[in-house]
């Protein structure tokens, strides 16, 4: 690696390691919506966000003192219930953040109004009008939830909403998000009843012997761990919070944790609707999970559970002491407990959520507090469930019966997906036998060619699955803020992609990918050889050789630059990544969008007529993160010992990665071949012309 590369790369590293988790974390229009609420009798919303006027006569008031849902009423009678999609369902977007829907339901389950609140969404933030959403939020009014209702094209016993173009993940996660979070509601206040499909699982009552460490290993405890800086305190290693919590009921579970004795005397003292769970901590902060607050009021409120749409809180009659841990290897906790989950509403075989409201002293006043909420979810492992037994019956739409939103992607699109597959197949077997391959000069450069317009037409105009710098940053955020890997999935032609860039880069280095498969490169490369057979020139245009190789640092000047912007603004870097053309070139096209990107892209085609794959080279900072890690690939491409003093293939290579001592740069080469072909063509390759090179430099069969 060369020493500018070598001082990029350890620049690189320490801005990965410095910057702390929470400095990542961006909130999106608003982070989670305010609540309907009331206030001195009257109606209190946002006018911008809610844009709900109340006629003389109507009240607005929480549904059976919900936090989560309001209904409207006149003269007593009920005309629609209100509530936020996002305190009801949190369905990740493109973005990996939910879109925020205010949603009005008829008694009648008609969903007859829908305004969005806030989104996230790179695309519509930086190309499609964010219009088009608001329209397409719109578009559901009218709708009854009990019908079958997808994105697309239409089919049979369903009612199709339009997709937007070029965000179809963003459509999709809408069509659910209204969807579901309506029949969740229209369940809750009676409009819909449910019926499952499938019997609702049931805990194994069995025993088997765990330590601490293997209770945590298989998911029976979770853990919950805040540092310091979380909470805009000095850097820290230990904890400010380290927090384990786990549902007592199953033997596994709470016998190893409590012991026989003690686990069957608490398990006498529950009904049979109620659970038990411990909750242990370790930290700095002080007062702990448990803070003081109970001892006044009763309420422990620096921690609450939450499971779909209901909250469940904890009071002093509901806590016992937890004075010891009958678990092997189970460490020593400051704070520790066992608290009763007493409502009828919990289901311990569901998932829920662990969260915990941080508070520090700001310093400001004597009382000023800064807040920050964690949570961390629990669920049973599998393994400690018994199978459930199917029973007859219709689900409830939007209930188990029906497609998840990744499974319509896949599926709506799975020839597609097939053929995508085998392009990537078929060129990573060109590189398996790529010697065999390259022998052959006019064979390689047409299957070349059909390569080049396989990808352009498959990834980038039919399927606009052009993989993006944007894509890794998305993945570092999800990696650092512990959040859901089902994002990658949504599109799956960029999980596809992804995954096979991984693969074939962690075997062949960039060259396969950007070479062959990347949709915007074909583009390049088949413009400059148009040109180079209409107008063939002796000189190549443009600087010389050794300033354009000092230009490719510029590609990772912009790659680490955007990687910084990232770990403190997602939107900042989403923007500044429009140096990549891709979005201008497939995702929304050159005549939907300002002029100034088309002119960009215009002049980017433009020079790399002349200059071969010039923003690749030059200005690409995908390409750039990729070159990061293929300077040392396992499967080089092979050299004869006599490429040291023979200049032919340096001078042929259009990327210019062979250096003066013929050496390939793999983090430069395009994988075009020619210099495997060239190395076994006895009328060019000087060994093989002459036995006296052979000789000379002791050459060997490779």
């Amino acid at each position: 690696m060369s020493r500018p590369l070598a001082f990029l790369a350890a620049c690189f590293l320490t801005t990965v390691l410095a910057v702390p988790a929470g400095a990542t974390r961006n909130s999106i229009g608003r982070v989670r919506p305010g609540h309907l609420s009331l206030k001195d009798g009257n109606f209190f919303c946002n006018p911008h966000d809610c844009a709900i006027a109340l006629k003389p006569g109507q009240q607005l008031a929480p549904w059976q003192d919900s936090e989560k849902i309001f209904v409207l009423q006149e003269g007593g009678k009920t005309l629609r219930y209100y509530f936020y999609s996002t305190d009801i369902v949190k369905i990740p977007a493109y973005s990996g953040k939910p879109i925020g829907i205010l949603i009005g339901l008829s008694p009648a389950g008609i969903i007859d109004y829908t305004k969005l609140i806030s989104m996230d969404e790179p695309i519509l933030l930086a190309g499609i009008p964010a219009s088009k959403l608001v329209d397409a939020v719109v578009s559901y009014q009218g709708k009854d939830i009990r019908d079958k209702i997808r994105i697309g094209k239409p089919a049979s016993g369903y009612i199709s909403i339009d997709m937007i173009t070029g965000a179809t993940v963003t459509s999709l996660v809408t069509n659910e998000t209204v969807l579901s979070s309506s029949r969740k509601v229209a369940v809750r206040v009676g409009i819909l009843e449910r019926q499952a499909s499938v019997a609702k699982a049931q805990l194994s009552k069995a025993f088997e012997p765990k330590t601490w460490d293997q209770l945590v290993e298989m998911g029976a405890i979770a853990q919950l761990t805040i540092y310091p800086q979380q909470m805009g305190l000095p850097n820290s290693k230990t904890p400010w919070l380290d927090m384990y919590f786990a549902d007592l009921v199953q033997p596994t579970i709470g016998q190893n944790i409590l012991g026989k004795s003690v686990y069957d005397w608490l398990m006498g003292t529950l009904e049979p609707t109620e659970s038990a769970l411990m909750v242990v901590g370790n930290g700095t902060w002080q007062g702990g999970f448990k803070g003081s607050a109970f001892v006044r009021g009763g309420i422990y409120d620096r921690f609450r559970i939450e499971q779909g749409m209901n909250t469940f809180t904890f009071r002093d009659v509901d806590y016992d002491p937890l004075y010891s841990i009958a678990a092997k290897g189970a460490p020593q906790f400051a704070q520790s407990g066992v608290f009763i989950v007493t409502s009828p509403l919990y289901d311990r075989t569901q998932p829920w959520t662990m969260q915990v409201l941080g508070s520090r002293l700001t310093g400001k006043t004597a009382v000023s507090k800064l807040y920050h909420t964690f949570s961390a979810t629990y669920q049973f492992p599998p393994s400690l469930f018994t199978a459930p037994k199917v029973v007859a019956g219709t689900a409830t739409p939007g209930e188990p019966g029906e497609f998840s939103i990744l499974e319509q992607v896949w599926v709506d699109h799975e020839i597609a997906i097939v053929w995508y597959i085998t392009l990537w197949l078929f060129v990573i077997t060109l590189f398996i036998f790529r010697r065999r391959m390259a022998r052959n000069e006019r064979r390689l450069e047409w299957i070349r060619i059909g390569v080049f317009v396989a990808s352009i037409l498959t990834i980038g105009v039919f399927h606009r699955g052009q993989p993006s710098v944007v894509n890794i940053f998305t993945l570092v955020d999800v990696i650092r803020e512990r959040e859901s890997y089902r994002i990658f999935f949504m599109d799956p032609f960029l999980a596809v992609g992804w995954i096979m860039i991984a693969l074939t880069t962690a075997v062949w280095g960039r060259s396969l990918f950007c070479g062959w498969i990347c949709p915007f490169g074909a583009l390049q490369e088949l413009l400059y050889k148009i040109r180079t057979k209409l107008t063939p020139l002796h000189k190549p245009y443009g600087p010389k050789v050794e300033t354009l190789r000092r230009l490719r640092i510029i590609r990772f000047f912009i790659f680490i630059s955007l990687f910084i912007v990232s770990l403190f603004s997602m939107k900042m870097a989403e923007l500044l990544a429009e140096v990549e053309p891709f979005k201008t070139t497939w995702n929304i096209g050159i005549f939907d969008r300002p002029a100034e990107y088309g002119i960009y892209l215009v002049a980017l085609l433009m020079i790399g007529i002349f200059i071969y794959r010039f923003f690749c080279r030059y200005l690409c900072p995908l390409g750039a993160a990729l070159a990061l890690v293929s300077f040392f690939p396992p499967k080089p491409i092979p050299r004869r010992n006599s490429c040291v003093v023979c200049k032919k293939c340096r001078r042929e290579c259009e990327p210019q990665a062979i250096n003066d001592k013929g050496q390939i740069n793999a983090a430069e080469c395009m994988g075009c071949f020619n210099c495997i072909h060239l190395m076994d063509d006895k009328t060019q390759c000087p060994p093989l012309i002459s036995a006296k090179w052979w000789k000379k430099f002791n050459e060997k069969p490779v």
